[in-house]
């Protein structure tokens, strides 16, 4: 039976007795004990998804509910959240038990959800959640399924209707279809707009996005001076959102946007240290455009107000690559003075880099020790080098560059592995795995990897290693890397390995001896390259393992096959012959072929020669040229890899040279001990 009533849950003869019975006629579960009982309940959830899956809905919601009595109470929110969703959006019944145990089992947003279909559904009940914060894509697609199906009963006034609408379209970042449905709400007027400050911030990035000409900066600035602020809203917040999109739109529109942001400031300040540091980042990220001594004036001004340092490393990596370029020392002097107190990556990088100018002789050590107030009783290169090792935190390279500098360890000690009961949420996200569903898996382990411990993160990440998503096995541990208070020393062993595996070992070492490279930078260049996936492509059409482009492939292949090496072509169909770069035998074999000439043949060098295999040879040979060209003389590899233009090959580099260091000391470090032997 299918029915959508207002306010209530259609009783249908579902429930817990019926799916403990098509239960037992799947075969999937069976009775027993009642602590087997709960754990086949539990299973039955990720049952459930297969089969809903394969498109059998009445199985899967049988499991569903069965599962809602499970003895994890995240297995059971689970399940109560995709019950929830078919009642929703395909109108599903559901009978008065199952909905006590949904009431009983949702959280989150789906709790909220709940309230309002289950509950008054008030108008206003379903507008404070719809327009607020705490919706997501989700659970906002499913009431606008049920809002659709409810026609006018809820009493919801044409602006209302469509800024849900343009809220839904969104939230799936369709910007063309919110603007669209904004403007209908637009020409009723602002009162929808400015009641609900997170419905205000999708009009500006629907402006942002899709909008043409200075039309929503007009807009949001004629809102901030000439319409009151709603009884009950956050005054601070509706004005910070109104000059922080303002200014987001001017930026994305060419036009002038650092004094809407500094109007923005003082309000973003009062709502929160996140949206501070948002706005001071697009401060500084569009003086990085300009003068270098106007973004260093306002790097004086706000560096002392942030809260997180992690964000700002791209504009301050734009700043230091312009002042090299420039010759500026005293520029770059009074950058690292503005950080110099902070414990952040940024901070090692700019000590870094002064150490490197002042051990080269571009700039007087005497100038830099008297204007940093560094030590008079230590060299200030190793002042400096001490400041970077000790504030390097996260960023590996500039923790291995100091600590080869001064003779120190690069790792730490692995922390002692404990074993201890496995949590909740673990044990959740682990039955995805346990169950055969772990196709479902990494929309639910995005969903809560935030509260997981490091004990979590190593249990998950072993489980999607195990099924050969060595993606998702690493994104874990970079993630958790980026929490506030994560620090090197919490890692065991484990969790290294785990964090920088070694699969296909047989082949990358091979392969790397055949061509008189070393391996642990054949692992460092796969692992950044595909993470170890066979099949993974990029949007510039590379593939494998080694994430070839074809042409550079048939180039090096044929090569290969010229100097007597196999022949790698295959019948692609229809006669035709190519290279399957999907083949890991074949990708490894081309590619580590193809990082041997740039190493021997081009550069002879393995920073250079990694450039070049991610930026491409004749882009690295400008760039060296127009820094010659600038300076006069060729900077040291690695000063030269912070002048390098694009960003994703600054990063590339850094990336792979550390993590050559890592597999070296992790996989390689024994004497004699390799990875195919361990």
């Amino acid at each position: 039976m299918r029915k959508n009533r207002r306010n209530s849950f259609p009783v249908a003869v579902h429930g817990t007795a019926v799916a403990a019975a098509l239960l037992l006629a799947l075969g999937s579960c069976a009775t027993g004990t009642q602590a087997e009982e709960r754990e086949v309940a539990e299973g039955c959830f990720y049952e459930g998804l297969l089969r809903l899956a394969d498109g059998d809905e009445a199985a899967a919601v049988e499991l569903f509910e069965g599962a809602l009595e499970g003895p994890n109470p995240r297995v059971a929110a689970a399940a109560a959240a995709e019950l929830l969703r078919l009642h929703l959006s395909a109108g599903l019944d559901l009978g008065s038990r199952t909905q006590a145990a949904i009431g009983a089992a949702a959280d989150g947003p789906w709790a909220s959800v709940f309230a309002i279909v289950g509950g008054s559904g008030s108008r206003g009940e379903f507008l404070d959640f719809a327009l607020g914060p705490e919706a997501s894509g989700d659970t906002l697609g499913a009431l606008a399924d049920w809002l659709t199906a409810e026609g006018d009963a809820l009493g919801l006034s044409p602006d209302e209707r469509a800024a849900v609408s343009g809220r839904v379209a969104a939230s799936r970042s369709r910007w063309g279809e919110a603007l669209s449905h904004f403007r209908v709400a637009l020409d009723i007027g602002p009162d929808v707009f400015l009641a609900y400050p997170s419905l205000l911030g999708d009009l500006g990035r629907a402006f942002q996005f899709a909008g043409t000409g200075p039309e929503g900066v007009n807009l949001f600035l004629e809102w901030e001076a000439a319409y009151a602020i709603p009884a009950g809203v956050d005054a601070n917040e509706i004005r910070f959102r109104l000059l922080f999109f303002a200014g987001r739109i001017a930026r994305q529109r060419g036009m002038e946007s650092i004094a809407l942001f500094e109007r923005a400031l003082p309000f973003a300040r009062a709502v929160s240290p996140a949206q501070s540091d948002a706005t001071v980042w697009h401060i500084l990220r569009e003086a990085s455009d300009g003068n270098t001594a106007d973004m260093i004036s306002l790097l004086d001004t706000h560096a002392a107000g942030w809260h997180g340092d992690a964000g700002f490393f791209d504009v301050m990596d734009r700043l230091s690559r312009r002042l090299i370029m420039e010759w500026d020392w005293e520029g770059m002097i009074r950058a690292f003075a503005a950080v110099q107190g902070r414990e952040s990556m940024i901070t090692a990088k700019f000590a870094w880099i002064l150490a490197r100018a002042v051990e080269e002789g571009f700039v007087p050590a005497e100038r830099v020790r008297v204007s940093l107030s560094l030590p008079a009783r230590e060299d200030p290169t190793t002042a400096l080098l001490r400041i970077a090792h000790r504030t390097s935190g996260r960023s590996l390279y500039y923790r291995l560059m100091s600590a080869n500098a001064l003779g120190l360890p690069f790792l730490p000690p692995p922390r002692a592995e404990t074993r201890g009961d496995v949590s909740e949420a673990a044990q959740f996200l682990l039955g995805f795995f346990d169950h055969g569903a772990e196709a479902f898996a990494l929309r639910h382990v995005r969903g809560i990897e935030e509260s997981l411990a490091i004990e979590d993160i190593r249990l998950v990440s072993e489980a999607f290693a195990g099924t050969g998503d060595f993606l998702n096995s690493i994104l874990l541990y970079t993630r958790f890397a980026r929490r506030d208070g994560f620090d090197l020393s919490m890692l065991t062993r484990r969790d290294w390995e785990l964090w920088y595996p070694a699969p296909f070992a047989d082949l990358i070492e091979a392969n790397a001896v055949r061509v008189g490279i070393e391996p642990h930078l054949m692992f460092a260049l796969v692992r950044a390259e595909s993470a170890f996936m066979p099949a993974i492509g990029s949007h510039a059409g590379a593939r494998g393992l080694s994430q070839l482009m074809p042409a550079t492939a048939v180039e090096i292949a044929a090569r290969i096959l010229r100097q007597g090496g196999p022949d790698f072509r295959t019948d692609m169909g229809e006669g035709e012959l190519g290279l399957d770069l999907t083949d890991p035998y074949l990708n490894l074999f081309i590619g580590t072929t193809y990082l041997g000439i740039l190493m021997n043949e081009r550069f002879g060098d393995p920073l250079l020669a990694l450039m070049a295999y991610n930026a491409g040879t004749g882009r690295v040979r400008q760039w060296r040229t127009a820094a010659l060209r600038a300076l006069g003389f060729d900077l040291p590899t690695d000063v030269f890899l912070e002048t390098v233009l694009f960003p994703e090959t600054r990063n590339y580099g850094r990336g792979v040279t550390a993590a050559m260091e890592v597999y070296r000391q992790l996989w390689f470090a024994d004497s004699g001990r390799r990875v195919a032997g361990r």
